[in-house]
């Protein structure tokens, strides 16, 4: 499922991990966010809050910041959301 050929390859303190990124979706009562995207990414990888992360290529190449402690969405994935630094 997480093969970076078809997800992005996100580079973080711990190692290197494929996963998908998004932008975020605007908040339905139209309030300032701080987040810009989306990482959905394997439960085996360990994420926290103001971790900092890299994604060399593609349409969302740069510097990015976890912004919040990352969710479990089901049994083997979970959803960060990120600020691009």
């Amino acid at each position: 499922f997480y093969r970076c050929g078809m997800a992005e390859t996100v580079q973080s303190t711990r190692g290197s991990f494929c996963a998908f990124i998004d932008l975020a979706e605007p908040d339905v009562f139209d309030h300032a966010r701080i987040t810009t995207h989306t990482l959905r990414f394997p439960a085996s990888i360990e994420l926290a809050a103001n971790d900092p992360l890299t994604i060399a290529a593609g349409d969302h190449a740069g510097n990015y910041k976890v912004t919040g402690s990352p969710q479990r969405i089901n049994g083997s994935e979970c959803l960060a959301e990120m600020v691009k630094v």
